[in-house]
């Protein structure tokens, strides 16, 4: 009788930890609409996983830091809106949805009120903007890099993780967004002397490609207009040929952005290049 029963219990340990394993929630996704800022606070909203019965929480930080998350008490099964409150205005914040400790994927807001500064500073003007992908926008700003907005323009953050404190690197030329790749690319730079950058998630932090008196683009010049703007091209099904318009001519890549070669009007200054159908 005591055997039976000590084998009972070894096939209850064996089964229990694959029933406990199949019963854990999935996470929350995002509704179409996930953010909606307010005064001093943000609603969200979300979809529960199919089936779902247990109750999930919501948390929060401020957006690219490693502070510890602020996290709500469970709130009841099947809820799929919540408003933080108690939030600073124009403080770029980030948030999860959690069930049962798997936390779906983050989502960046500012809470604002009815009147608002946009927060994008230039210290002393916008040398280039674009569109980069998720509906994301970077702008790069005469001495203060790269900037981001994740609500189609209408709020701006600081977005130069990544970006050294080296000679010009703060002074944005141009910028450009390669879609078939997803990938951000830049230069920052001054008479003498540029900086080439990439970005593979949208601006959030950066990767320093290549640097020296050949790629030269004068972002902060006194003189007007200024030689900023459309001075990348790159070709729609190879990213990895970069064309660059500078202080002294055109210059190429093959590399993606690595090294780099003269290829026309040397010593000429370069103020705007578009690559159409194979054609600079």
């Amino acid at each position: 009788m005591t055997g039976k029963i000590f084998s009972l219990a070894i096939i209850v340990a064996m089964v229990t930890p694959a029933l406990a394993l199949a019963a854990t929630p999935e996470a929350p996704t995002w509704a179409g609409t996930a953010i909606v800022p307010g005064d001093c606070r943000i609603t969200l909203n979300w979809r529960t996983a199919a089936g779902a019965s247990a109750s999930c929480r919501v948390r929060y930080r401020t957006s690219n830091s490693s502070e510890p998350w602020v996290s709500s008490a469970d709130l009841p099964a099947g809820l799929t809106t919540y408003t933080v409150t108690g939030l600073r205005n124009l403080k770029s914040y980030e948030f999860q949805v959690g069930a049962a400790g798997a936390w779906g994927a983050t989502e960046h807001a500012r809470p604002r009120g009815a009147s608002h500064p946009s927060g994008l500073h230039g210290g002393g003007q916008i040398n280039a903007i674009v569109k980069a992908g998720g509906g994301t926008m970077v702008a790069g700003s005469d001495v203060a890099a790269f900037q981001r907005s994740l609500d189609g323009g209408e709020t701006w953050f600081q977005s130069s993780r990544g970006v050294i404190q080296g000679a010009n690197s703060r002074s944005v030329a141009s910028l450009i967004f390669h879609r078939a790749s997803g990938t951000l690319y830049g230069v920052t730079g001054g008479r003498n002397y540029g900086n080439f950058w990439k970005s593979a998630d949208n601006g959030e932090t950066w990767t320093h490609l290549s640097s020296g008196a050949e790629l030269a683009a004068e972002a902060n010049s006194n003189d007007y207009p200024r030689r900023v703007g459309r001075l990348i091209a790159i070709d729609p099904a190879n990213p990895s040929a970069i064309y660059l318009g500078t202080m002294t001519g055109i210059k190429k890549s093959a590399d993606g952005g690595a090294t780099w070669s003269a290829l026309a009007l040397t010593g000429e200054i370069v103020r705007s290049l578009i690559l159409d159908n194979g054609i600079l």
